[in-house]
């Protein structure tokens, strides 16, 4: 799992810091993606593990280990664009806001000024809200396609989204019924320009989306492909950075007598590292605790993603 061996990089290059004060060390447990399963695991991580910070993966399990962080004093490292984890000490978001990926996002399509925009999406929090926001961004006749997490029949829908005819598509479902709603797209032809929101956190093989583009929040770094050994390196690499910025802020909050901070040490000293150089490129940590990068979009040409110019 790419989200994994980001946090094994970050975790081996700190611990090869002989300047640190702390050994620092990972517990991973899988939740399967199952919001119930989260907050268990999160409680078993506070009182049995005694963490000294939670990273989780998707807005569902960032919502509902919020809580549980800031009763316990627990710092929050979360991959999600959605602002109400916030809470201005203990949650901290790994990359920028929604508003910011939907400004970006209207912007590229807007540009090349389609007449019919189509929004398929698999209802999710993130998800919902991203294109929420685009109804009011984009130019053109828009339309919403919605699925429900588990569908996995998508020959009506797509028969309808051909009907429509739109100029432009944008996805944003996760895997497994990904593969399954663009084998249908293929199958019934359906053509127009597609993007694919986040594609390359859900896939390392993007054979299947060869001509869709795809938004990341940040251009990466090629060094860090490289170690990584393949293109799918930016869900990867916000977690390093997220790591590495924790680790940095941890040692800087420390004292003399060997103590681990406290949460609350550590969340002001994230905030005074402020501008960070990571593999992502530059980050901007705010004060309301959102890590922000820029986004750029890429398009998968012959299975490799490509910046776009």
């Amino acid at each position: 799992h790419a989200l994994k061996r980001g946090i094994d990089f970050a975790i081996k290059d700190i611990n090869d810091n002989p300047e640190n004060k702390f050994v620092y060390r990972v517990i991973v447990e899988d939740n399967q993606m199952q919001p119930r399963l989260t907050v268990p695991i999160a409680n078993k991580m506070i009182s049995r593990e005694s963490v000294a910070a939670i990273t989780t993966a998707f807005s569902a399990s960032a919502r509902a280990t919020k809580p549980l962080l800031v009763q316990n004093k627990v710092i929050g490292l979360h991959g999600t664009p959605v602002l109400d984890v916030l809470d201005g000490v203990y949650n901290f978001n790994l990359y920028q806001e929604t508003r910011d990926v939907v400004r970006d996002i209207a912007e590229f399509v807007n540009a090349r000024k389609p007449a019919r925009v189509a929004l398929v999406l698999q209802h999710a929090g993130t998800a919902t809200e991203l294109f929420d926001g685009l109804k009011g961004a984009l130019h053109g006749e828009i339309r919403i396609f919605e699925n429900q997490a588990g569908d996995r029949d998508f020959g009506m829908q797509v028969r309808k989204i051909k009907e429509w005819n739109p100029d432009f598509m944008i996805l944003a479902i996760l895997p497994p019924e990904m593969n399954i709603f663009v084998k249908e797209l293929h199958s019934q032809q359906v053509g127009g320009t597609k993007m694919w929101y986040g594609l390359s956190n859900s896939t390392d093989d993007f054979s299947l989306f060869d001509g869709f583009y795809t938004y990341e929040y940040s251009q990466g770094n090629k060094e860090f492909t490289e170690r990584f050994g393949s293109a799918l390196t930016f869900f990867a690499a916000y977690y390093y950075d997220g790591l590495r910025v924790f680790a940095k802020a941890t040692e800087m909050a420390a004292g003399e007598d060997g103590a681990i901070p406290s949460a609350e040490k550590i969340s002001a000293a994230i905030k005074k590292i402020r501008n960070h150089q990571g593999v992502v490129g530059h980050i901007d940590i705010l004060d309301t605790g959102v890590f922000r990068s820029a986004g750029v979009v890429y398009k998968i040409e012959n299975g490799q993603i490509v910046a776009v110019k």
